[in-house]
């Protein structure tokens, strides 16, 4: 197809294009960015290497390795040759810098890992409307979330895993994701759009599409991308997918605008709406839906699938979670019992507050989070000008600075390599210091969430989410990973950590101790 394109251009356009594709080539592959700091260059073109495919291929396949290799060699940092150029890589100490010093941007290195400035990939702009819903409106309502968000995750248990009366095999990140994608929307679209099938398979879709299409432009220069993205199939699909999209949202938009009181419940289409109104500026609901959601889905997905690789197998930990379920929901039932009893009506204690209580499965979510957060590093920016950090490092204009976890999570580090699911609950029991034990907390000690201005806004809605399904999968189903078989391996795509896309477990259903789905309402 690109051969094709050169072929429509006359010779007189021919040449100055090639020559600037060449000499930009060349400079590109043959140049690192200029380094200022005195750090080592981890991955960079070896011997007899002309291109930089093969350190491209190192550093998608291999970044744990690469990310060791360069903090063995300085504890101060080092650059990192990745798929999107030279990358200067510091240690957790440098996160505070990072955060407050002026001149560094989130949304340009956003732009140039995602490419959110190309047709089909407009998802991946940093939003400030859904930012704004997710703080000010989504965040705010949780408490009245929790009871839809636990019927429908039933509900769609049931449909995924209806034949799981005997051990059965299934790919588990498939199914979570199935799972979640319907679960999310139906508070982002709502009681009437969310169990659209057009919808589901397009979202779906989506997620697959426009992250085979970010990979693929990495390996092009920047410049060389909005002109390669043209020729790509995966872009194609992203756009057409983008326009599905607007055909499926935009008229529902339109239609609760015109007529707000046939609204019976508000939803994710209403609060990013009003947002948008208050601050007064023109946003895209069907670009803003698959935003929402590509945070939101594949995160959550992620999170869970990783957290059942961690406890399959650890019998000890499975019954204490259960116990601290069964124990902090029948205390709601008496809590319950009582008010009914006192005012004859019908009153729910706090929901926030049921969750809030289950404290070992929030360490447990939070120790998996710590081994295997969904990228190796984090709080990274794009310096719009020269800058010079506190600490004397000098960051030219242009180039990449992030900060890796590598080191709370490596062997030898104080916490080490080991999964432990206790860790958190018994820091907090001992010390009492909840300002970083909790698996919503951020801070230059623990960065699953980012750190500063642009640390996951969802967080608090995700930790909800997931407490709630793993609440139904404790109760009512039994798992364990196949005879003879470990935990399966973390999968990692450059500085993206995955839960493993292939493995398998065994799943059956068990008899609740308690009735979790009268409990929440249902």
């Amino acid at each position: 197809m690109l051969l094709d394109y050169f072929r429509i251009l006359r010779p007189t356009d021919l040449a100055p294009l090639v020559g600037i594709l060449l000499s930009t080539l060349v400079l590109y592959l043959a140049f690192p960015i200029t380094r200022r700091a005195k750090l080592p260059l981890i991955n960079g073109k070896r011997p007899g290497e002309i291109w930089a495919t093969d350190a491209i291929n190192r550093f998608l396949s291999d970044s744990e390795s690469l990310l060791k290799e360069g903090f063995e060699k300085s504890e101060n940092g080092f650059y990192l040759g990745t798929d999107n150029g030279t990358m200067l890589i510091l240690p957790m100490r440098y996160a505070t810098s990072i955060r407050d010093t002026n001149g560094l941007s989130f949304s340009l290195f956003a732009r140039d890992l995602f490419h959110w400035h190309i047709g089909g990939l407009e998802a991946f702009q940093p939003n400030h409307v859904v930012h704004e819903t997710v703080n000010k409106k989504l965040t705010r309502k949780l408490e009245s979330l929790v009871d839809p968000l636990s019927a429908v995750t039933a509900a769609t248990l049931r449909e995924h895993w209806a034949d799981c009366s005997d051990w059965s095999k299934i790919t588990l990140s498939d199914s979570i994701l199935a799972i979640f994608t319907k679960v999310s929307s139906r508070v982002f679209l709502g009681e009437d759009l969310y169990q659209t099938p057009e919808w589901i398979q397009l979202l779906q879709d989506y997620m697959v599409d426009s992250y085979v299409a970010v990979g693929s432009l990495r390996r092009w220069p920047v410049p060389f991308r909005p002109l390669v993205a043209n020729f790509l199939p995966s872009v194609h699909k992203a756009r057409k997918l983008i326009q599905g999209a607007r055909d499926i949202i935009n008229p529902v938009v339109e239609e609760r605008r015109a007529a707000p009181e046939t609204t019976t419940e508000t939803c994710g289409l209403d609060w990013i709406d009003e947002t948008a109104s208050a601050l007064g500026v023109p946003y895209d609901p069907a670009v803003a839906q698959l935003g929402l959601s590509l945070g939101s889905v594949n995160t959550g997905a992620d999170m869970v699938t990783q957290l059942l690789f961690d406890i399959c197998g650890q019998e000890k930990l499975v019954r204490d979670l259960r116990q601290e379920i069964i124990a902090v929901l029948r205390h709601e039932e008496e809590e319950v019992a009582a008010a009914m009893s006192e005012d004859s009506g019908s009153r729910k204690t706090s929901r926030k507050a049921l969750l809030y209580k289950l404290k070992l499965l929030d360490s447990v979510m939070k120790e998996s989070q710590r081994l295997k957060p969904l990228a190796s590093v984090m709080v990274t920016r794009t310096a719009q000008r020269e800058v010079t950090l506190p600490e004397g490092i000098v960051l030219p204009r242009g180039s990449y600075v992030g900060i890796s976890n590598y080191e709370m999570r490596r062997a030898g580090s104080p916490m080490g390599a080991e999964f432990d699911g206790y860790r958190y609950y018994n820091l907090r029991e001992s010390t009492g210091d909840e300002t970083w034990t909790q698996f919503v907390s951020t801070g230059p000690k623990v960065m699953g969430f980012g750190y500063g201005q642009y640390a996951c806004p969802g967080r608090f809605f995700a930790s909800d989410q997931i407490k709630i399904f793993m609440c139904h999968l404790l109760l009512k189903f039994d798992f364990k990973l196949p005879p003879g078989e470990g935990r399966p391996p973390v999968y990692t795509s450059g500085f993206s950590l995955i839960a493993n896309p292939t493995a398998q477990i065994l799943i059956r259903k068990r008899e609740a101790e308690v009735d979790l789905d009268a409990i929440l309402g249902l």
